[in-house]
């Protein structure tokens, strides 16, 4: 934009532009597509996954159980308190909340042991740069805008005619997609307790991925770690 205002852009500016659009279009629509299904996905899962519900309840009775006789009994819990499962410590420090509850899940709830690996599109959710995402679709819906002002000056011109008819299909499934990833994103904040308007896609992927990765980090080491954890949670 400030390139434009100082310097003018000629008509085969707006060509060469147009050029490049069409010859890179497929790419970045596959690849904006993929980010925005995988957003749309991530936020699904979170929010309906049955396993990682029970997961959730075990955490909050822990916790409440853990709290007694100093607060009241909580409702619930936001997702930044999950970092704080790994560094809760027992009282000779020989192993974490986290350990206690693989430990937990392992012996009484072995059914739901696997529930990282069904969200494992949460850690691709994490990497997507949410707001250059959403920038990068609007920029693509403008393009075909360009082209339909060039398609219309040159009626006869059916490569022009044959891509926009193309492209602008695909450029509605695009907003109907980014749409959908927008309302399952408000919708599971919402079930978690926070403000789709306030809280970075970014960060909330992160406290999920992160607890999740730290839980299959303590499995790893099960053997050892969970032995220690009967011990001095006897």
């Amino acid at each position: 934009q400030w390139y434009q205002r100082r310097v003018p852009i000629t008509a085969g500016d707006k060509k060469l532009g147009m050029m490049q659009y069409i010859g890179s279009f497929d790419e970045q629509y596959s690849r904006l597509s993929e980010q925005v299904e995988t957003v749309k996905i991530a936020s699904e899962r979170l929010l309906q996954n049955p396993k990682l519900k029970r997961v959730l309840e075990l955490i909050l009775a822990l916790g409440n159980f853990m709290n007694s006789g100093r607060k009241g009994v909580a409702a619930g819990f936001k997702v930044q308190s999950l970092s704080k499962v790994s560094e809760t410590h027992s009282g000779d420090f020989k192993c974490t909340l986290l350990h206690y509850i693989v430990k937990t899940i392992h012996t009484s709830i072995p059914e739901i042991k696997n529930f990282t690996t069904e969200l494992g599109v949460v850690a691709d959710a994490r990497k997507v740069a949410f707001k250059d995402l959403i920038e990068e679709v609007q920029e693509l819906k403008k393009g075909i805008d360009v082209v339909q002002d060039e398609r219309d000056r040159q009626p006869d011109n059916f490569v022009l005619f044959s891509f926009y008819n193309r492209t602008n299909r695909k450029i509605r499934r695009l907003g109907e997609q980014t749409r959908g990833m927008l309302t399952a994103f408000e919708a599971v904040c919402k079930a978690f307790g926070e403000n789709p308007k306030r809280v970075e896609p970014n960060d909330f992927f992160k406290h999920f991925s992160d607890f999740f990765h730290q839980f299959e980090k303590v499995e790893k080491r099960k053997k050892y770690r969970l032995r220690l954890c009967v011990d001095t949670t006897a």
